[in-house]
């Protein structure tokens, strides 16, 4: 159920947190590949400075508390965590072939074309053979930012209540 490390085992792991091992960069945070017990694994470090520490910090409790509980094959499941002084760092299992933003990103179309599925939802992911996903329901689909920008604008926001996505958001 995943065990307590100390922040400098996890600065060993990642080479004190290079580079060359950032997986990605959320809202709370920065992703790295990490090696412990000669396994892999993505160690999530939330981004708390002295100002967000309280709210950081509550969001680090929710995220442990509720991973620690998630015992699903279709969940990351979670390796462990440190919490020293103002450091707040969640270990999951490293998943190689990164995430679906990743994969849609990827494609034929010169630049790569973002697509912002407005209506992300369980539902709306389909099992085929094997258990592979594939995404549907496009009818909200929008073409992201391209190039320099960084932002689009758009009308009202379309999809399921509380399944906007970030960049749409």
């Amino acid at each position: 159920m995943g065990r307590r490390f100390k922040y400098r085992e996890l600065e060993e792991a990642t080479n004190d947190f290079r580079e060359d091992n950032r997986l990605g960069d959320g809202a709370s945070g920065v992703v790295y590949r990490g090696i412990i017990d000669n396994r892999q694994v993505a160690i999530k470090r939330l981004g708390i400075d002295e100002t967000r520490f309280i709210e950081s910090k509550w969001q680090f409790d929710v995220e442990v508390l509720t991973i620690r509980r998630a015992n699903h094959p279709n969940i990351v499941e979670f390796s462990g965590f440190c919490a020293e002084g103002n450091r707040r760092l969640v270990l999951y299992e490293y998943m190689a072939l990164g995430s679906l933003d990743n994969l849609l990103r990827v494609s034929a179309v010169d630049p790569p074309l973002l697509m912002i599925f407005r209506d992300m939802k369980s539902a709306n992911i389909l099992l085929g053979e094997g258990y592979k996903p594939k995404l549907s329901d496009f009818g909200n689909t929008i073409d992201g930012p391209v190039g320099d920008q960084t932002y689009i604008t758009t009308g009202d926001a379309m999809g399921t209540h509380g399944y906007i996505a970030p960049e749409y958001q």
